[in-house]
């Protein structure tokens, strides 16, 4: 087959990866896949990554020994499989020519995912009364069968990619970046918010040299970040729950999110305190914390599963310690890589990505594992901005 409809068919499936926000978990991972075949194909050994690389997957090598280590519970395959997603993005992005358009298929397909759930909730009648307002989450999980969270978290990105790191027109990058914004206001995501705008201002240290611009940028951020804490629902519920936090976890009281979260951690890091040296392997994490929310005598801690809302905490209960310190490994691996070689778009992704680990553990769903190996990887792999 000529290298050129080689070229097409990669960037096609390239162009698809990058919708994997929206897309059944089969059609992502069956397109990484291909992807990582024609790789292969196409630079046979060149397309594996140099032995000194190896080590980014420590953190799934020490998840493996450490479900042997406890017995291979049947629950701990499902979270081990999502690290083929990681050792699939780990080869492929290595040799792959087309990291950039990557980056800038997201950025589009995520602009049209925004637009589509615009439209839903502008012209759906179900929805004609229904603002902005918390149901609009519960909405979007029931409609689009995506957690709004991760919607929240792929459209800022994607906000902060279109304005930093691509080369449009002024008018397309508001346009694009302002509805991305505004949907992943709408979404409710809080942690993301919150990274994006620290992000945000070290992407004005570092990269705007006019004094002007950088008071002109940080204001306008400040100011986003203002509106949202005062007139998004989700952000100002979170403000009142903290003025009135009740954690004695009486029988029959009425949590808070805010509660039943402090609650998850509590249970996480005296599970943790228990099992600090080896952990309690994958699978089991599950059992141990039910085991603790038990004590609460509270039913909304068994009205779902509540794992521990912690990427760290999860590595470290389910891993011990040698697990947890193979994941900051690998995050302080990429911050001092990326700053070394001025890499900053790994800079940038490696802080975001690391500070919304701190309330989900993304690397417990399909969507955080793709989401976090394929723009590490594509970034690592880079040497370049996106252009």
């Amino acid at each position: 087959m000529p290298k050129s409809w080689l070229d097409r068919i990669e960037l096609g499936l390239i162009f698809a990866l990058s919708g994997f926000v929206f897309w059944p978990n089969a059609i992502s991972s069956i397109g990484l896949i291909l992807l990582l075949t024609i790789r292969i194909i196409r630079v046979k050994k060149t397309a594996f990554p140099k032995l000194h690389d190896y080590w980014l997957l420590a953190p799934a090598v020490v998840l493996i020994l450490a479900w042997g280590f406890h017995g291979f519970a049947a629950d701990g395959q499902r979270e081990l499989q999502l690290w083929l997603t990681w050792i699939a993005a780990f080869i492929y992005f290595k040799s792959s020519p087309f990291k950039a358009q990557f980056s800038k298929s997201f950025v589009l397909l995520s602009f049209i995912q925004a637009l589509v759930v615009l439209i839903y909730f502008t012209f759906a009648e179900p929805m004609s009364g229904l603002g902005f307002s918390h149901q609009f989450r519960e909405v979007i999980s029931s409609t689009f069968h995506v957690h709004p969270t991760f919607l929240s978290t792929a459209w800022i990105w994607a906000a902060f990619i279109c304005f930093t790191q691509l080369t449009l027109s002024l008018r397309n990058k508001v346009l694009m970046g302002s509805i991305l914004i505004f949907m992943a206001f709408m979404a409710g995501g809080r942690m993301p918010l919150i990274a994006t705008f620290i992000v945000l201002l070290i992407y004005i240290l570092f990269q705007i040299k006019s004094t002007k611009a950088k008071i002109i940028t940080a204001s306008s951020a400040l100011l986003l970040a203002l509106l949202n804490i005062f007139f998004n629902p989700v952000f100002s519920e979170r403000m009142n729950e903290l003025n009135a936090l009740d954690t004695s976890y009486e029988e029959g009281q009425m949590l808070s999110s805010t509660e039943l979260r402090l609650g998850i951690w509590k249970c996480s890091i005296s599970s943790i305190e228990e099992n600090w040296l080896f952990g309690v392997g994958p699978g089991n994490t599950r059992q141990v914390l039910d085991n603790c929310y038990a004590s609460y005598k509270q039913v909304e801690f068994f009205e779902t599963e509540f794992n521990t809302h912690n990427q760290y905490m999860h590595f470290w209960l389910s891993s011990g310690f040698l697990g947890f310190t193979a994941l900051i490994g690998v995050f302080l691996f990429l911050l001092i890589f990326a700053w070394k070689h001025q890499n900053l778009p790994l800079l940038y992704f490696t802080i975001f990505f690391g500070i919304i680990c701190l309330t989900e553990n993304y690397f417990s769903r399909q969507f955080g594992m793709m989401f976090g190996a394929f723009f590490f990887f594509s970034y690592f792999y880079s040497t370049r901005q996106v252009k």
